[in-house]
């Protein structure tokens, strides 16, 4: 499969979630909603390694590069996530989600930053057809 089959994938699942997301946090405060959905996510991510066998390839990572991922998931996972489902709690899915969406911005900007990624105009384009996008939900 391509990767952006994977992509288009994760757009699919991450807009059902939303919605899953958007009703249960009208039940729940956003840190224990963050709570649950990590811990389903522990489990299920522990049952499909141990179903395909990559613990041992996982574990000779290097610490390094286990270090970045584990901050990269307590920056996203944990304090985006809870940015996140504190705004769903208390506004439309619909103003949320598109808003929330602009990550591609900032991650263009961290990639061209931190790791010295190179940005094409077609780029920048579509970067600024993402900031349109949140303008426009926003109003």
């Amino acid at each position: 499969m391509s990767p952006y089959a994977f992509a288009f994938a994760a757009a699919v699942l991450w807009g059902m979630a939303a919605a899953m997301e958007k009703s249960a946090l009208s039940h729940m405060n956003p840190l224990d909603a963050v709570f649950m959905r990590s811990v389903a996510i522990l489990i299920g991510s522990t049952a499909a390694m141990g179903a395909t066998g990559r613990f041992v390839e996982a574990a000779q990572t290097p610490g390094r590069w286990i270090a970045v991922i584990m901050a990269a998931g307590v920056i996203s996972a944990l304090a985006g996530q809870y940015f996140y489902f504190h705004a769903m709690k208390f506004a439309p899915a619909s103003k949320i989600v598109p808003i929330a969406g602009a990550y591609p911005l900032f991650a263009a900007l961290f990639a061209v930053l931190f790791i010295g990624e190179r940005i094409t105009l077609q780029n920048v384009f579509g970067i600024v057809l993402v900031v349109a996008g949140v303008m426009l939900v926003k109003s």
